[in-house]
């Protein structure tokens, strides 16, 4: 039987993470399965496709290893690696790879057809309209979303894990609602 991994406290987050920056590289596995559900899901909730999620939750600890020494413990490490996923998922979302992936998505009736007749959408092509509204929205509004309603996150822990203050956090969410129903409306542009 599988043991499920320790928790780790602040303190011992703060031992592993002189560990590793003295030069015991190979404890960085230890951070990794820590964190990689938390991290992987904050990421495919935004992108939906599980290997691109896996791909950029890589380079979210490839990141995060690079930058150790510079982690400051008076937040928590989770925080920390969360901000680096949603960086590293807007560079995602603002990539010409990503662009380009876009552009040559085949036309979708389903997904493009405002006719009052048309047929209601599927289940999965209504979550596949709103994860591509989600990315068209800017970093700022795409970040609250993820962490507030996709996470589901209290307001106070994403103020603290965006650094900025909770009434911030509202007006984003709300800013982004509004964008998002004009975005998913008919006529709406994605």
């Amino acid at each position: 039987m599988v043991q499920p991994a320790r928790r780790f406290d602040a303190a011992d987050e703060a031992a592993l993470i002189k560990r590793i920056t003295a030069g015991e590289a190979e404890e960085v596995s230890v951070i990794v399965e820590q964190h990689q559900n938390q991290v992987y899901g904050v990421i495919l909730r935004q992108v939906g496709n599980p290997t691109t999620a896996r791909d950029l939750a890589q380079e979210t600890f490839v990141r995060a290893y690079k930058s150790l020494g510079s982690f400051r413990t008076e937040s928590a490490l989770s925080t920390w690696l969360t901000r680096i996923a949603l960086n590293v998922t807007s560079s995602y979302f603002e990539s010409k790879s990503y662009k380009q992936s876009l552009a040559q998505e085949p036309f979708s009736p389903d997904l493009h057809d405002t006719a009052a007749a048309a047929p209601e959408p599927s289940q999965d092509t209504q979550a596949l309209r709103m994860r591509a509204a989600i990315s068209t929205l800017p970093a700022k509004y795409r970040e609250v979303v993820a962490l507030l309603a996709l996470e589901a996150q209290p307001r106070e822990v994403v103020a603290k894990t965006l650094g900025i203050p909770e009434g911030t956090v509202a007006s984003r969410f709300h800013k982004a609602v509004n964008l998002l129903k004009k975005k998913l409306a008919p006529g709406g542009a994605l």
